[in-house]
């Protein structure tokens, strides 16, 4: 439930609500089943017409993690009248912010008052389901002087919904965050819990993803860059799986992958865009920016990064091996040991030890003009990079919204409303999942059976 205490402040046009994120009302972003679950606020205009500015303070804990990425919604009233957190269509929202790292959100929206006397509802919201704090929520506008904000409780009815059944938005909404296109994505015989903004997460995209692994291909296997036999009968048949299911473009878990390159481009089926790692777009990073000006390349160890110079010249055109590159490991970042071990990384706990290694590179290279993310489990920490360093940052999500862009419809001119829009449901993930039981029987990974996200 929300505990709330309401504050008015009226000279300044301004209300003010505290409220808090509990484990019952953490809900994460629209891309969970529990999004509904956070805390709600009805507002009240009291002029026909205003702009508001919805801001969420949170107080720093005092540690150095970084802040929660935060979000807030604006969302029409549903249609029973019942006082209560509600079920809401996560497609439909009045307006919307982006998702940002800090301990203050602002996001304002134009609003009219409705002639049914109905509020419009405020949905505050972290990134991620499970963050525990409390918030203050403050309503501001320069044309309301009569403005209400009141948080809703959740009700009993809150306590009773299924998080895994949530109500199904619509699909061609206008209003749609999320775009159409299918990215298909090679997967490692190898598993392990990924964090938001690896490419083994769902909640990484804006469009749809299937995943489809290939028993016997091992991080081993894929960094010597030389398949077995069976192996690569086995990638051919995954290759043909995704082509089957209509992808826009396949793409790879791991940046050692890049080996894959040219043998999955080159199959007889494959028609779409092929970026299996992160360097694909390392040459229109090259091309932005005069030959003196550096980048900086970060992976997950520099050594096991070299003996693939050669590879990356005749796939890419480009030859990382020269003083333009600052190969950056980052094996040695408190925490990231976790990787090469295949355990669940803590973002929060890495991302400080990262931010200073793209500092310390910073400093001692000021010709460095743009930073790219080799390895595709660096992307969770790409914001607090562009954050601290203010550099650009490339990284394996980039390169697939890249490509993908190249399918997607841009709704702000042209032809529009000729595709139909992903609804924001990404299917449910087990490790092994679209494998016959012969091939099951081939994994190499012994987690298989009980890993879902």
């Amino acid at each position: 439930m929300t505990d709330a205490v309401i504050h008015y402040l009226p000279a300044s046009h301004s209300a003010t609500a505290s409220g808090s994120w509990t484990e019952l009302t953490a809900g994460g972003c629209p891309a969970h089943s529990s999004w509904s679950r956070n805390p709600q606020f009805e507002l009240f205009p009291s002029v026909d017409e205003g702009t508001y500015t919805v801001t969420v303070r949170l107080t720093p804990d005092g540690s150095d993690a970084p802040a929660p990425a935060i979000g807030t919604w604006v969302m029409p009233p549903p249609d029973n009248d019942e006082r209560r957190r509600q079920q809401l269509d996560r497609n439909t929202p009045t307006s919307r912010s982006r998702f940002a790292r800090r301990w203050q959100h602002h996001h304002t929206v134009s609003l009219q008052r409705r002639a049914d006397g109905k509020p419009h509802l405020i949905v505050a919201a972290t990134f991620e389901p499970g963050y525990v704090g409390a918030f203050e929520l403050t309503v501001a506008s320069p044309d309301d002087t009569g403005l209400r904000l009141v948080p809703i409780d959740g009700g009993e009815e809150a306590d009773d919904w299924e998080l895994d059944d949530p109500p199904r938005p619509d699909a061609t909404a206008a209003s749609s965050t999320f775009k159409s296109g299918c990215l298909g994505v090679i997967r490692l015989d190898y598993d392990y819990p990924p964090a938001a903004g690896d490419i083994d997460s769902p909640l990484s995209y804006d469009y749809k993803v299937i995943y489809r692994v290939v028993p016997g291909l091992t991080f081993c296997m894929c960094m010597s860059g030389k398949l077995t036999p069976e192996v690569d009968e086995q990638l051919t048949i995954a290759v043909e799986w995704l082509t089957s299911r209509g992808v826009s473009g396949i793409t790879g878990d791991c940046g050692f992958m890049m080996y894959l390159q040219q043998c999955v481009r080159l199959h007889e089926r494959t028609t779409v865009p092929v970026f299996m790692s992160a360097l694909a777009q390392l040459p229109a990073v090259c091309c932005g920016y005069a030959a003196h000006e550096r980048i900086a390349i970060f992976t997950a160890n520099s050594e096991t990064l070299a003996p693939m110079g050669e590879l990356i010249s005749d796939e890419c055109g480009v030859d990382v091996q020269t003083d333009r590159f600052i190969i950056v490991g980052c094996e040695d970042v408190p925490g990231f040991e976790a990787v090469a071990k295949g355990e669940k990384v803590d973002v929060e706990h890495v991302t400080p030890g990262m931010v200073a290694k793209a500092r310390r590179v910073v400093l001692e290279h000021p010709d460095v003009r743009a930073i790219l993310m080799e390895c595709t489990e660096l992307p969770p920490y790409s914001d607090a990079l562009r954050q601290a360093t203010g550099l650009p940052v490339f990284d394996a999500i980039t390169c697939c919204n890249f490509f993908m862009s190249g399918v997607q419809d841009n709704p702000r001119f042209g032809l529009n409303e000729w595709q139909e829009r992903f609804d924001g449901q990404q299917e449910q993930y087990e490790y092994g999942q679209n494998l016959s039981d012969a091939q099951k029987a081939l994994l190499v990974n012994t987690c298989h059976k009980t890993t879902k996200w």
